[in-house]
């Protein structure tokens, strides 16, 4: 079924508006017993563990949905150039979790490598929203891991943690804005690769 999870748990817990508690840690209580029950029941049912951890990182609360992501990720981790993916979208993430803010201020972006990704990004990002609302989880990794060549360009080519504060964060922000768009489709750092 088509459902949202929290909705629903919300839904059941004002009917109890009568006793004196904190709404919002029961319901993070109750959707942590099911992210365990989900967990067992995908395990069950054949799903990669590291595959489960990138789907229930991400803020979904409908099982069917997270149950196709899983099915679809677990189907497009056979891709060729995997190990690069995942080895870029690592580096992103571990970067990401240091910026202050998503912010991007254009006009600091002063390095070809980091324009060209903001570029590219800005387009994807579009596309990725679209097949997500579409249900497209294989075409949205396909969309969003065409953005690697770019993303190891910018590493190989600019100082991210650059000694002028502003640029810093400014690089960290694109960074983040990359890393927030992969968590609404799933976290690939949390994919293991031999």
């Amino acid at each position: 079924l088509d459902i949202n999870l929290k909705e629903l748990v919300e839904l059941a817990l004002n009917n109890y508006s009568n006793l004196e508690f904190n709404k919002e840690e029961v319901v993070n209580s109750i959707m942590e017993f099911f992210k365990e029950r989900i967990k067992n029941l995908f395990r069950d049912l054949g799903i990669r563990y590291d595959v489960i951890d990138a789907i229930l990182s991400s803020e979904i609360n409908d099982i069917s949905d997270m149950y196709l992501r899983a099915t679809e990720l677990n189907n497009w981790l056979g891709k060729d150039e995997l190990v690069e993916m995942l080895t870029a979208f690592n580096r992103v993430s571990t970067l990401a979790q240091k910026a202050v803010s998503s912010d991007v201020n254009v006009e600091l972006l002063k390095e070809e490598a980091e324009i060209n990704l903001y570029k590219e990004f800005n387009n994807i990002k579009i596309k990725v929203k679209e097949l997500l609302n579409d249900k497209k989880y294989s075409e949205a990794l396909d969309s969003f891991a065409s953005l690697r060549p770019s993303i190891d360009d910018m590493f190989d080519s600019v100082m991210v943690m650059d000694k002028d504060e502003a640029i810093k964060n400014n690089r960290l922000g694109l960074l983040k804005q990359i890393y927030d768009t992969m968590l609404s489709i799933c976290d690939l750092s949390k994919i293991v690769y031999k």
